[in-house]
């Protein structure tokens, strides 16, 4: 919470961390070259939030099927809806303009920038996947992957989505901030899930 509302009131000042937002940009424009862009398009499209999506039903819809467990993949099926519609209120309340058209490399993006959809979306995935899977067997390993694996994926969308022009660093940097509050509200949901089934087995058994 505390870095979402820092940026927020950095985004309305324009002081301190939006001051990064137009060097950020002419810094990535400058070092431009066709493969990467190629690259980065392909990713943005491919990760785009109606596509992680649907990634992320068929996966849950898989992972009920084989496994005849709800919970799990129902927490995050809803982790991601909630980052859907969070970052469709927002964007339609801030009404914050993208960069210039000018300096975006085609297919252009004009709806409204903060926060960033695509860097939001993959993030509050990878973050409630990876407690979803170390919380029930807490070991090093599990940890550690769960960390790389989420710095490593939000890293590489959130350049992308600068990469091309579409967001400035403001908006990506909100977006982490907003994958934490939501990653924090599944774990509550969790723990208090749990516990109050363990509650209701152990007043049976009495």
């Amino acid at each position: 919470m505390l870095l979402f509302f820092t940026i927020c009131d950095n985004v309305k000042e324009m002081d301190d961390f939006a001051r990064l937002d137009g060097p950020v940009i002419s810094w990535l424009i400058a070092n431009r070259s066709e493969t990467l862009s190629a690259s980065m398009l392909f990713l943005t499209n491919l990760l785009s939030p109606v596509a992680v999506a649907a990634f992320v039903l068929t996966g849950a819809a898989i992972w009920m099927w084989r496994t005849k467990e709800i919970w799990r993949p129902s927490l995050l099926v809803g982790a991601t809806m909630v980052a859907f519609v969070t970052s469709t209120t927002i964007k339609s309340l801030t009404e914050r303009s993208r960069p210039p058209t000018a300096d975006m490399i085609p297919p252009l993006e004009i709806d409204y920038s903060f926060p960033s959809g695509h860097t939001l979306g993959l993030a509050v995935i990878l973050l409630v996947l990876g407690y979803l899977f170390y919380s029930r067997r807490p070991t090093k390993k599990r940890l550690i992957l769960w960390i790389f694996s989420t710095v490593i994926g939000v890293g590489i969308v959130a350049f992308s989505r600068l990469y091309l022009g579409y967001h400035w660093t403001t908006d990506i940097l909100a977006s982490i901030g907003l994958s934490l509050i939501i990653l924090a509200i599944v774990i509550i949901v969790d723990v208090l899930t749990k516990h109050l089934a363990s509650r209701r087995r152990s007043f049976s058994s009495n």
